[in-house]
């Protein structure tokens, strides 16, 4: 009995003394984009939201250092699983200044009129697509907080742009995606004016 309690007990200071184990620094690619990479070596003990806190004040650390914001690119977090699986969050992001995020809005940089070819050019193909007549509905979406999604939806019509709207979502990604209603869409440019 004396060497089972031993055993439990070398192995609960074990535990304890490689969860103090300190994780990798933070890297910094050569665009700008920070990469925290943590393992919750508590295992079993430890408590998912104080390891999701500690991963986000070390970022918050790290942007009041460089006198910026955070600007979030992903978050992902797994739990502990079997043996030797530990708990892990990879936080991507950038450091920049507020001005930096009002940047990245694509509802600030489209403009009535933009071609299709020049919102791909600025932002990328869509993560959705969708179709009626001669109008069409991209949707991109930005993360704009942990869990916390902007969706923007660039209406065409003839390939020119004719409006955008906005909606958010906390959850999963994939969920927040919607079906577009297709009488939300403009249906005609009003007015285009030249800047």
């Amino acid at each position: 009995m004396k060497t089972i309690v031993s055993v439990v007990s070398v192995a609960l200071v074990a535990t304890f003394l490689i969860g103090c184990a300190s994780n990798p620094p933070p890297r910094k690619n050569a665009n700008g984009v920070y990469t925290l990479f943590r393992q919750d070596l508590r295992g079993v003990f430890g408590d998912p939201d104080s390891f999701r806190a500690s991963v986000l004040m070390e970022a918050e650390k790290i942007a009041d250092d460089d006198g910026g914001v955070i600007i979030p690119l992903s978050f992902k977090q797994t739990p502990v699983g079997n043996l030797a699986h530990w708990a892990t969050i990879e936080y991507r992001f950038l450091v920049g200044s507020p001005a930096d995020v009002k940047a990245r809005d694509k509802s600030v940089r489209t403009s009535i009129g933009d071609s299709s070819e020049k919102v791909t050019s600025m932002f990328g193909d869509p993560v959705d697509r969708q179709f009626r007549g001669k109008a069409e509905a991209w949707t991109y979406v930005d993360m704009v907080g942990i869990e916390d999604y902007k969706y923007s939806v660039v209406w065409f019509l003839d390939s020119a742009v004719v409006g955008i709207t906005t909606y958010r979502y906390s959850g999963q990604m994939e969920s927040g995606l919607r079906t577009i209603n297709w009488e939300q869409a403009p249906d005609k440019i009003l007015e285009v004016r030249n800047r």
